[in-house]
């Protein structure tokens, strides 16, 4: 889904991420009193999230038509989830054995199909059906624009 230049600049955004991470984790090691602390190394994520956020929200709306606060039912082999997207994101490595997947961040919807207040929650997939509520209701297969060119 991603172009080139897209691609390099996410694997620039994973690598950053993983120095943080990797920052974070030794910073644990140090005694208390020269801790940075977990609220210093989540500043430093913040920018690299919105960032990797405006990076996939792009591709969505590019390639199928997604934008942020859109209803979507994703369903995967082993699950099926409904939720209104609030974010999007990316990401290598557990659980998808170091593999890229994409990420979905937004509100669950209620039984009936409303939008809940619960937290929001994180979905995870790199295949799936992906369908797209509209306003009249109806729930419509999500395809790759390109695809029907052919």
């Amino acid at each position: 889904m991603m172009r080139r230049g897209e691609l390099a600049k996410a694997r620039r955004m994973l690598r950053k991420l993983d120095c943080i991470n990797d920052q974070s984790r030794s910073d644990e090691q140090l005694p208390k009193s020269e801790r940075k602390g977990y609220a210093a190394f989540s500043q430093r994520r913040q920018p690299v999230w919105a960032e990797m956020d405006s990076l996939a929200a792009d591709v969505w709306r590019r390639e199928v038509g997604l934008e942020r606060y859109s209803v979507v039912r994703i369903q995967r082999e082993d699950a099926e989830y409904e939720l209104q997207v609030l974010s999007f994101s990316f990401r290598d490595g557990l659980p998808w054995e170091l593999r890229w997947m994409w990420e979905l961040e937004g509100r669950v919807l209620r039984k009936d199909g409303t939008l809940g207040s619960k937290g929001a929650t994180s979905i995870g997939f790199r295949h799936g059906n992906l369908y797209r509520r509209h306003l009249d209701g109806l729930w419509r297969e999500l395809r790759w624009f390109d695809e029907g060119a052919g």
